[in-house]
């Protein structure tokens, strides 16, 4: 049985009060990039046929964040709840026969490979609705799993909503959902905002499910770090951090010396050879290369450039879309070609 057709969805409408930002959050910068971007390029690792991405608060502007990926755009006029949110596609989804991948703008920390994981274990189920879980320790402002005594989902809670012992729980949603398109835009039409925010909670989507005898299903995903929302500046920190250490243990592991990691940030499109060594405060960025066995010192940035093997850049050194050839020495910005001093 071949897989079914999946449509995405992205949430991107909010305006993220407690980034207290005139931007919207979803282009606030986790690790070089507007964290939306990180959310579009796992979803574009799978094949899916179309993505949505729901736009609100300074909708131009994140239109021309995201000119380079292949989206369609639906509006969130008034930001009346998730499910609202989702309703706006609606021209979308009632073209489309298969299953809807939703999640959040917010989530940059989220993988192709656990995306993957979900829509697998949506589509090798009977369920219409697979909801992404996830434990922690501190459950605050997360909506709260709540299952039957059989250990199925019965309905999620919000925080703001949830009783004293429903606050106990410490399985949460992480607002990844796989949903049979059947389904999704009935269901949708069903959900009220009789709640402490007055919004539609697109969580009360499990609770429909249920009551119209349908089954619910759920994909732990087991690493809290993937799907962590962010939505403060410290949060937006701890992204960036995660991301970067991340990327280092994998420079690392592949040959790279890293002598200060956690001041270190080198960004997804760089390449490094082996046996190369950075020094503490280093910033490589937009698709630099370097050649083996290079030392680049203490506090260098560099951006967009090529250093062929052998070479050294001294500390301090600010480098912009330059060429270095190899067994080349930089200090502070002058280029001597003096093979003899290596």
């Amino acid at each position: 049985m071949s897989p079914k057709k999946i449509l995405a969805v992205v949430l991107a409408a909010g305006k993220g009060t407690r980034m207290k930002s005139a931007h919207p959050k979803v282009l606030h910068e986790v690790f070089f990039r507007p964290m939306i971007h990180h959310v579009l390029n796992a979803i574009g690792s799978l094949t899916v046929d179309r993505i949505i991405v729901v736009v609100g608060y300074q909708a131009d502007e994140l239109r021309q964040s995201l000119n380079e990926y292949e989206v369609e755009f639906a509006i969130q006029s008034s930001q009346l709840g998730t499910a609202h949110a989702v309703l706006s596609a609606q021209n979308a989804l009632s073209n489309h026969v298969g299953n809807v991948l939703i999640l959040c703008g917010d989530t940059p920390l989220i993988t192709s490979e656990t995306l993957q994981e979900l829509v697998c274990a949506h589509e090798s189920s009977s369920a219409v609705l697979t909801v992404m879980t996830s434990f922690v320790s501190d459950p605050t402002n997360y909506g709260r799993i709540i299952r039957d005594d059989n250990g199925s989902v019965r309905r999620i809670v919000e925080h703001k909503d949830a009783k004293n012992d429903e606050l106990t729980v410490c399985e949460i949603n992480t607002g990844i959902y796989c949903v049979d398109s059947r389904f999704l835009l009935s269901g949708l039409l069903e959900i009220g905002r009789d709640n402490a925010q007055g919004e539609y909670y697109l969580t009360d989507l499990v609770a429909v499910a249920r009551n119209e005898g349908h089954i619910v299903n759920r994909y732990e995903c087991t690493d809290f770090c993937e799907v962590m929302g962010v939505n403060s500046r410290h949060e937006l920190a701890l992204a960036s951090s995660a991301l970067r250490d991340k990327r280092n243990l994998e420079l690392m592991q592949s040959g790279v010396t890293l002598l200060e990691p956690e001041t270190i940030r080198i960004s997804d499109d760089v390449e490094v050879g082996a046996d190369t060594v950075i020094g503490g405060n280093v910033i490589l960025s937009h698709g630099t290369s370097i050649g083996q066995n290079c030392r680049i010192e203490a506090n260098c940035i560099i951006r967009g450039c090529s250093i062929g093997s052998h070479s050294i850049i001294g500390p301090f050194c600010l480098l912009e879309h330059d060429t270095i050839e190899g067994h080349t020495m930089v200090r502070s910005n002058l280029i001597h070609n003096e093979n003899d001093i290596l």
